[in-house]
């Protein structure tokens, strides 16, 4: 008796071969709902602002200030590692090393700005205090 023999594509296909349509899709898939995912994150983060920016309005104490200055610092270093590349290169000569931001999301970007406009006057109590702060801590120097 004969045995025939097997051919190993039969059960192993070459990987080459394998469409990767599926695997792309899935992907983009998990992709396009971790960006929704984390704007839905962004937008709860600029709720909490702002309430805590008219709490700060209506009573400026150092809880309040605070708990601003700890929801801004969360959202813009969430901001910066998830939705912006930092790119840095050198010149020709190694001499001057140049940074550059890429923004990835036109709407976060849009949130942000939107952010810094509605919140100036907060953002401005907060270096005014920030600058007094300094004054003070020179003095003591």
């Amino acid at each position: 008796m004969k045995i025939s023999s097997i051919n190993k594509q039969t059960f192993w296909p070459d990987k080459n071969k394998i469409q990767s349509k599926g695997e792309k899709s899935f992907f983009s898939y998990l992709d396009m709902n971790q960006r929704d995912h984390s704007k839905e994150q962004l937008r709860q983060m600029l709720k909490k602002i702002k309430k805590a920016g008219s709490k700060l309005k209506q009573q400026v104490t150092e809880a309040n200030i605070i708990e601003y200055r700890q929801l801004i610092t969360e959202y813009l270093s969430y901001v910066l590692k998830n939705f912006y590349k930092i790119r840095k290169t050198h010149s020709l000569d190694y001499s001057t090393l140049y940074t550059r931001i890429e923004i990835i999301d036109q709407e976060v970007e849009k949130f942000t700005q939107e952010l810094l406009e509605d919140q100036k006057e907060n953002i401005d109590i907060m270096a005014s205090l920030d600058k007094i702060t300094g004054l003070l801590l020179d003095l003591y120097q």
